[in-house]
């Protein structure tokens, strides 16, 4: 994740959206802020220390910190001066939890809540899975802390209060989705509900290129004196892959004044 703007220590909450970058207004001023000294979010540090990120820690020439608002909310806050282009922090691509395989070959994107039972089967439900990635699931919003209810979470009646037909054709049809899956997978219903409100409030949807394994022929136009040459290749595709990404979903953005930006490196660079 690198500076696109001249940073402030203010971070805007903005419950409810995808994490997407250090939100601010051009008027914010700094604003202090408590460091988040729990627990889980050290085990969450140590852990994705072990794994070789960068920029975050609790010395404070790491850069960033985890920590909570003067309203509670908890987010992402920079510890120290940026400058436009540099790198705030970098998180390992073995650390993102993928909630689609991206060796099988999408036909349609994947809906969030497709993704939130993806993570329920995959992660949250799966002992050993559970285990590998507690340091970070255990920093994850519960009903209880961190939590603020969409539509998705309204009843029927209260949906239809709603301002704006499409919102509440929208959520209807979310939750009639949420419905459908969660018995169709024999997951209990307010599981995939919650589930569904975290991938939306917490993924990020990238674009990977992937290698199928299949060698196609290529034959290039002819020279001068009539020759075509026959070269091998293997055939790539670009899919999209929605993931969850420690550390950097606790960003808090805002789409008009972003001072942020998130880069995906070539894995196989990927030395962070």
């Amino acid at each position: 994740m690198s500076s696109s703007s001249s940073s402030k220590r203010k971070v805007k909450t903005n419950q409810g959206k995808a994490a997407g970058g250090f939100g601010k207004k051009e008027d914010a001023v700094p604003v202090s802020h408590s460091r988040d000294e729990s627990q889980t979010t050290q085990n969450l540090i140590n852990f994705l220390l072990q794994w070789k990120s960068k920029g975050l820690g609790v010395d404070a020439e790491a850069g960033t910190e985890i920590g909570y608002d003067e309203n509670g909310f908890r987010g992402l806050y920079a510890t120290k001066a940026f400058k436009k282009g540099d790198i705030i922090c970098k998180i390992p691509s073995d650390c993102a939890l993928a909630l689609a395989d991206p060796s099988v070959a999408a036909t349609e994107e994947m809906s969030e809540v497709d993704g939130a039972v993806n993570y329920l089967q995959w992660y949250a439900m799966n002992p050993q899975a559970r285990q590998m990635w507690s340091p970070y699931i255990d920093t994850l919003p519960t009903r209880d802390a961190n939590f603020d209810p969409t539509p998705d979470f309204y009843s029927d009646e209260e949906i239809a209060q709603l301002e704006f037909p499409m919102i509440v054709k929208k959520a209807l049809e979310r939750k009639e989705q949420i419905a459908e899956l969660a018995q169709k997978t024999n997951l209990p219903f307010d599981e995939v509900q919650f589930a569904t409100w975290l991938v939306s409030s917490r993924s990020f949807s990238i674009k990977i290129t992937i290698d199928d394994g299949d060698l196609v022929r290529e034959t290039s136009e002819a020279d001068a004196d009539g020759l075509k040459g026959n070269s091998e290749t293997y055939k790539m595709r670009e899919q999209g892959l929605r993931v969850l990404l420690p550390y950097l979903d606790m960003i808090n953005h805002e789409s008009d004044n972003y001072n942020s930006e998130l880069h995906l490196i070539d894995p196989e660079k990927d030395d962070a």
